[in-house]
């Protein structure tokens, strides 16, 4: 795989560091120990970075160590067994212990929940279920396909959610939201190529830029080789593999949502909920990307089972694309049908099936999600770009500042470590195989190619 940073879009703007790339070959653990060896040092500080604050509140660590040990490590060895290899091979590379190195990994999903389980002030939001907030206000120029592609049989710990209300851990105006994906079909590109990006944000607490890194697994195995940006000592955060597909995401929140253990809630009352082996989102995507094809992505992937929600957009270079809205017990396939391309930031785009169902409300800040998705669409239902999209557009789509705090390219107030901040860009040309990854904001930072 070839890297550069020449020829590449927005590099005529570049400043700051280039990322590093990691590579390792062989089977799951061969791979998962190569990683590890390499960069145990940097596995080390994002494991203090990532579970200090946690440690120090007794609660919230045994309920994220009960959701590690009964929960996710269960879930690997029954539904992800090679990524269970791999993450042993890496705890033992970096001389770490695997639930570490699986909390790290699920430490976004944990940080959702935290807020049903942590004691302190909760501000609470009535909503009307019914409606809607404006939603339609949201999506100018696009138009949805929504299928209702899986829902189980029975129930589960969610259907005990306090119905018609919004948990939020600070009031939903300062709600952190992150990540902005999109996908660009042929029709909508200069040179009818298919193009994947995002924008990877999160809170200026977790930032540290040596931590971001390309991962290249090169498997000995039946998987297909992969190039996935990701932060170091995760499997997962975005990437493309060599069968032409990409997989990038965005976080979600819904009244879903649940803790998927025996917790005491913010009042002080014992929820009883008994553990059963499920997956956070970095090792869902993870599976998705180790697909040939989009039957292989797909087939057995819906039937695991899930506490949180969350956005996956998949694309492949035969102009396949989608976008998974998922919450804990349904998965809605979105594709748009009148426009090709598909944006997509932290709100559901099918808020109407989301909200017919009992107990279900959109937890995400609004105000910031909606803006993100305005500020892009704006620029993309023009006639002048629709059908003219090129590399160096998609950049300056998400380098754009005009929406202040809430656009689409975020830097975030240095004295606020909940401030969001862009930590990394990616961009995937799936039609030419190319990667273009950007450490830092894309507005400034060095956007690396590498060709799979």
């Amino acid at each position: 795989m070839a890297s550069s940073a020449s020829e590449t879009p927005g590099t005529q703007r570049g400043v700051g560091q280039t990322i590093r790339t990691v590579t390792v070959h062989g089977s799951a653990f061969e791979c998962g120990k190569m990683y590890g060896e390499q960069v145990a040092p940097l596995i080390h500080r994002n494991l203090t970075a990532s579970t200090d604050r946690l440690r120090g509140i007794e609660q919230l660590w045994s309920t994220c160590m009960a959701i590690v040990n009964e929960v996710y490590i269960p879930g690997l060895q029954k539904y992800w067994p090679r990524g269970y290899e791999e993450l042993s091979g890496m705890a033992e590379g970096a001389d770490v212990d695997l639930d570490d190195l699986v909390l790290l990994n699920a430490r976004d999903d944990l940080n959702q929940i935290l807020p049903q389980v942590a004691h302190g002030d909760i501000w609470w939001e009535d909503i009307d279920p019914d409606d809607p907030r404006g939603y339609g206000k949201f999506l100018l120029g696009q138009r949805l396909i929504v299928n209702h592609i899986w829902q189980p049989d029975g129930d589960n710990c969610s259907s005990r959610a306090r119905r018609g209300v919004v948990l939020c851990p600070v009031k939903p105006e300062r709600c952190p939201d992150e990540c902005t994906t999109a996908f660009f079909l042929g029709p909508a590109t200069q040179n009818r190529n298919v193009i994947s990006a995002q924008n990877w944000d999160k809170a200026r607490r977790f930032d540290d830029p040596d931590f971001i890194i390309n991962l290249e697994v090169q498997p000995t195995d039946d998987r297909p080789a992969m190039l996935i940006t990701t932060e170091a000592g995760m499997l997962m955060g975005s990437g493309m593999n060599s069968a032409g597909m990409a997989v990038t995401w965005s976080s979600m929140k819904s009244q879903r949502d649940f803790v998927p253990v025996d917790h005491e809630d913010p009042q002080g009352n014992k929820i009883r909920c008994k553990p059963r082996p499920m997956l956070p989102f970095p090792f869902l995507r993870r599976m998705l990307l180790e697909g040939w094809n989009m039957k292989d992505v797909m087939d057995g992937f819906t039937e695991i089972p899930r506490h949180l929600s969350g956005n996956m957009t998949v694309a492949d270079k035969h102009g396949t694309a989608f976008t998974l809205e998922i919450i804990p017990n349904e998965i809605y396939r979105v594709e748009p049908i009148t426009v090709p391309f598909l944006l997509h930031t932290n709100h559901f785009l099918n808020h109407h099936s989301t909200y017919r169902i009992p107990g279900t409300a959109d937890r995400t800040n609004m105000l910031d999600s909606a803006r993100r998705l305005n500020a892009a669409e704006e620029e993309l239902v023009c006639p002048k770009f629709l059908g003219n999209v090129t590399p160096d557009r998609v950049v300056e789509i998400f380098s754009g500042h005009r929406q202040g705090p809430l656009s689409l390219c975020k830097h975030g107030r240095e004295d606020d470590l909940s401030a969001v901040k862009t930590v990394a860009f990616v961009m995937y040309n799936l039609t030419k195989m190319e990667a273009f990854v950007c450490k830092g904001p894309p507005c400034s930072g060095v956007i690396t190619k590498s060709d799979l």
